[in-house]
């Protein structure tokens, strides 16, 4: 026998559809709108330029300097190394630095008058690191030497864009590793605290203002 039809019951299926089709839509859209497509904003950068004047192994370095933007990414910062000891050096490496550059110098040994335990220190837009305090701090930790570097790099990148007095009790900005943050060192669970974090994140972006800002001054009103 065939069911008979009956209206009512059709009619208020088919409102329930409609609502749940409206309500998803309605969420969608406001969805949508929280989260625009292709309107996130990207990191900010900040570029390294590398020299190399301990002579270190190229592959050494180049696992150091990852660890260095691991540590960066994990705060949203992407650190981009320029090499400038090679035979032919980029072009930008003899160029005066901008806010968004900063120079890395690694030396063999101390400098005369440095203080001895210090494995690196900054000035400005500029970074030293001690390589030789860096091998006998892994000697005796059974840390890997491109690991320490790599902290080491991070740790003083961190004092130029968070400002010299900017040690904390814990994590990469702590003025003396102990065996501690060497145990996460080679672990790979060193990073950035929170607050430094936003404060890098904030000082990065405003680096790669005064940089855009630099470039457009410089173009001359004839080429605008």
């Amino acid at each position: 026998m065939a069911t008979p039809y009956r209206e009512g019951t059709m009619s208020k299926a088919l409102r329930i559809c409609l609502i749940w089709g409206l309500l998803l839509g309605v969420n969608f859209s406001a969805t949508a709108r929280r989260t625009p497509k292709g309107k996130r904003k990207p990191n900010p950068k900040i570029t390294l330029r590398v020299y190399d004047n301990a002579g270190l192994p190229a592959r050494l370095l180049s696992r150091a300097l990852n660890q260095t933007s691991v540590i960066f990414g994990d705060a949203g910062v992407v650190v981009a190394p320029i090499f400038c000891t090679q035979d032919e050096p980029p072009a930008v490496c003899s160029q005066a630095l901008d806010p968004s550059n900063i120079a890395l110098r690694i030396i063999p040994g101390p400098v005369p008058g440095d203080e001895y335990n210090a494995l690196g220190y900054s000035s400005g837009p500029y970074i030293t690191v001690d390589y030789s305090r860096v091998e006998e701090v892994a000697a005796r930790s059974d840390v890997s030497p491109d690991r320490i570097l790599g902290c080491v790099v991070a740790h003083e990148l961190g004092h130029v864009l968070l400002g010299p007095e900017s040690h904390s009790a814990a994590g990469i900005m702590k003025a003396r590793f102990t065996d501690k943050e060497l145990r996460l060192i080679r672990e790979m669970f060193i990073g950035f605290l929170p607050s430094q974090k936003e404060r890098i994140r904030a000082n990065v972006f405003s680096r790669e203002g005064e940089t855009r800002d630099l470039k457009a001054r410089s173009i001359p009103l004839a080429q605008r």
